[in-house]
Parts: C-alpha cells; structure tokens; sequence
C-alpha cells in the first residue's frame, strides 16, 4: 500500500522556496526524474530515505512534504507487546 499521493506539496513548497526543480535534485542527489514524479504525487517505489533527502533539500519536515510521514508515536509496550505476540 503506497502513500496518499495527493498530500504531496512538493511543487508549492518548492515555489515558495525559490527553488527550481534541478536544483533540489542536485541538492538531494536525487535524479531530476525522481524529483518530478514525486511533485506529480507518483510516490510507489520512492524509497522513504529519497522523500527525507528531497524535504532537506527543500529545507522542510519530511512530514511537510509528506504528511503521512507525521505519525504518532505508538503507545509504550506496543511494539515490544506485538513482537511477543508476533502480530
């Protein structure tokens, strides 16, 4: 299941930046390809440690550019309740 591709502001955020498509790929090291898919909301396959680079270049959360990225943290003892459990 692949994020909501609609909550992706990468093209305002990078207006409002002043930033130019090239320039975060550069920054980011990131394929100007890649850069323009993720502003077109075309997320499947784009690896989470790409979304955190391209934020960085842009000089936002990676929650800012993905707002699905801003879970809440899960509740104390959940995490190590389901590995016991193994669900």
């Amino acid at each position: 299941m692949g994020l909501d591709a609609r909550a992706t502001p990468l093209a305002e955020l990078r207006r409002v930046h002043g930033l130019r498509r090239e320039e975060i790929a550069a920054r980011s090291g990131c394929s100007l390809r890649t850069v323009a898919r993720i502003e077109r909301g075309q997320l499947d396959g784009v690896k989470l440690l790409t979304l955190v680079r391209i934020a960085y270049a842009v000089g936002v959360r990676p929650a800012d550019l993905v707002p699905a990225l801003a879970l809440d943290p899960p509740a104390p003892g959940l995490i190590q309740a389901r590995a016991k459990t193994g669900r």
